[in-house]
């Protein structure tokens, strides 16, 4: 089972995915987060500039890359959604070009073999975000070409949308922005340019809404966190026990026609 974060940045997607995952194995239910980045989480008083953690980043993206290069029919799929994906969405920056290139190549390898895991796969980004991502600096998207890289990228079993009041958001970006070291900071977006996205990760709940295919929680403090918790592990083990022994449910997104594990649509769990 594949469960999948998406919403503004600084939302706390990474501590929610973090905590759920703790919160499912305490109970039994073997989970994993894959792909968890935090930035200005590394820093380091032997490399006060944040250098070596930027530089293992690049670095790490550039050997998968080369390793899924190095068999070029076994990733052909990989290859081919990241393609038509970008296309779909073409981002006007050719560094945000060629960084949300790499990671959805990336994002490919991981979640096939999250597919074929039997543990509870927990991404605290993936390809909706990717969506939200292209979208923002394509600076154009309409909801034809959203709904078409929707239709293109594969469904996670549970989608899930974080969120947090907009100054609590500004002001986690601008704590955030003082933790990264320099060298993070170039691989970043800016405040201004995060707050821009959510207005575009609205949009994107929206159309995920029309096919049942988004969930809804804000948790901002323990309380709420707690109780967000708890909504999304009862989704999980239902949709889990529901699906047991079944095929997955096709649905249809417009203009992508790709079939999926549809999922229900939650009250907001309010704090």
């Amino acid at each position: 089972m594949i469960i999948e974060f998406f919403g503004p940045a600084a939302a706390g997607k990474t501590t929610f995915a973090h905590a759920l995952c703790k919160r499912l194995n305490e109970r039994g239910h073997h989970a994993n987060v894959v792909l968890s980045y935090r930035p200005g989480a590394q820093l380091s008083s032997p490399d006060p500039g944040g250098g070596m953690p930027a530089f293992r980043r690049i670095v790490r993206g550039i050997i998968e890359i080369a390793s899924m290069a190095a068999r070029p029919i076994a990733s052909k799929s990989e290859f081919d959604l990241t393609l038509n994906l970008v296309r779909a969405l073409p981002p006007r920056s050719v560094v945000w070009f060629v960084r949300l290139s790499q990671y959805v190549l990336r994002l490919c390898r991981y979640w096939e073999l999250s597919r074929e895991s039997a543990e509870i796969v927990i991404f605290d980004q993936a390809f909706v975000q990717v969506t939200c991502a292209l979208a923002l600096y394509n600076e154009h998207a309409s909801d034809a070409s959203i709904l078409q890289a929707l239709g293109l990228v594969p469904k996670a079993d549970l989608i899930i949308r974080l969120d947090a009041p907009l100054e609590m958001l500004e002001a986690r970006l601008r704590e955030r922005l003082r933790l990264e070291s320099p060298a993070e900071r170039i691989l970043e977006a800016n405040v201004e340019k995060n707050l821009a996205a959510i207005p575009i990760v609205d949009r994107v709940d929206r159309l995920l809404r029309m096919h049942g295919a988004s969930s809804r929680f804000c948790s901002l403090d323990q309380p709420s966190l707690c109780e967000a918790l708890d909504k999304a592990e009862a989704m999980i083990l239902r949709l889990r026990d529901r699906n047991a022994g079944r095929d997955p449910v096709p649905i249809d997104i417009a203009l992508g026609r790709q079939h999926s594990t549809t999922t229900t649509s939650e009250p907001v769990a309010q704090p």
